[in-house]
């Protein structure tokens, strides 16, 4: 069991080749879904939110917390995943 926890924390901490950024990377050049949650916290430019495959996504928007937007993702760093707003709001689905 520590061999597999070792061995995944290891696959993660490579910056150009760790689990999260190559999942991101699927992401680029899709439109998803985004539930803005917050101004960046390197950036208040810029909200923050989680698309529907649970990516941390920013982005430049007028929309207020809560808002739903369709976003393009144009760019992933090691850290950041980017967009631009293609459309605004989104409805979510009832239920």
């Amino acid at each position: 069991m520590r061999e597999r926890v070792r061995r995944l924390i290891q696959l993660e901490e490579d910056p150009k080749a760790g689990l999260s950024i190559r999942y991101r990377r699927r992401l680029l050049d899709r439109t998803v879904r985004v539930i803005l949650e917050q101004p960046a916290k390197d950036d208040s430019s810029l909200m923050t939110g989680r698309c529907d495959h649970y990516a941390l996504v920013s982005t430049r928007t007028d929309l207020p917390r809560g808002g739903v937007a369709r976003i393009r993702i144009t760019r992933v760093t090691p850290t950041h995943t980017h967009g631009q707003v293609v459309s605004e709001p989104v409805a979510l689905p009832a239920g």
